[in-house]
């Protein structure tokens, strides 16, 4: 991945090793800059940065629309007219950093000055940490719950799942919302299962809906293998235990 951006009277060249990354992935590349002026120019405030934005705010240019998590800053020095650099850097991601949604994203900032609006912007493809889709997998193989949103909210990543279509074992489910965050080592699940409540009086029958919740911390030998892969076998009896009360329910129906 690159972008460009000229600030006269330099040229940036921002290039970024790979295009999709993990929460807690590592992000690297190296900002080539051009001196386009016969004169040598200050680097001061030029800089590579990790930023935080709202979409909306970023399309409206807003002047606060980033919140920066990392800066790299270039070394300070003159660069000689005609001259050219490569300046390598990096960024380490959390493995609870915020995932790219349709609400707001991660984005690479480069140039120079502290306008964000003025410097060059690359939106970064961040997807969830990878044992929690290998979670999420179990959800839509062995129970056929289908992902609906997923964002990034207060902190933690919000999955929505629906239950499958045409079957009765989930038949008073209408909804499973699922916020995951990693601790040290360990995963920590929050389980919101939203079920249809009936009602009855003497008078008429209501149907409603509750939120039934439920959190839950899985443990690194839970999770992985002694050879380091998702332990699916071990997980999946995990997921059953919390899953299979909703679907008794629905069978006693």
């Amino acid at each position: 991945m690159k972008g460009t951006i000229f600030q006269k009277p330099f040229e940036f060249n921002l290039r970024v090793e790979g295009e999709t990354w993990a929460q807690g992935d590592p992000i690297s590349g190296s900002l080539i800059i051009r001196n386009h002026s016969g004169e040598p120019v200050s680097l001061s405030d030029t800089r590579v940065l990790l930023g935080y934005a709202d979409l909306r705010h970023v399309r409206a240019k807003s002047p606060d629309a980033f919140e920066i998590l990392q800066t790299f800053a270039v070394p300070a020095g003159d660069l000689a007219g005609g001259a050219e650099v490569t300046i390598p850097w990096v960024f380490q991601t959390d493995r609870n950093s915020p995932i790219t949604d349709t609400v707001s994203s991660l984005f690479l900032l480069y140039g120079a000055g502290s306008s964000y609006e003025k410097v060059g912007q690359l939106q970064l493809a961040i997807t969830p940490f990878p044992v929690i889709l290998d979670f999420i997998k179990i959800l839509q193989i062995s129970f056929r719950f289908v992902v609906k949103t997923q964002k990034f909210t207060r902190g933690a990543v919000e999955i929505k799942m629906a239950p499958p279509e045409g079957g009765k074992a989930f038949s008073h489910v209408e909804q499973l919302v699922l916020r995951f965050a990693m601790k040290e080592d360990h995963l920590e699940v929050e389980y919101g299962f939203k079920v249809k409540k009936i009602e009855a009086t003497a008078a008429n029958v209501t149907i409603g809906n509750q939120v039934i919740s439920s959190s839950h911390t899985y443990r690194p030998d839970q999770l992985r293998t002694s050879s380091g892969r998702f332990n699916h076998d071990e997980m999946e009896v995990c997921v059953r235990e919390v899953v299979a009360p909703f679907e008794a329910k629905t069978q006693k129906s």
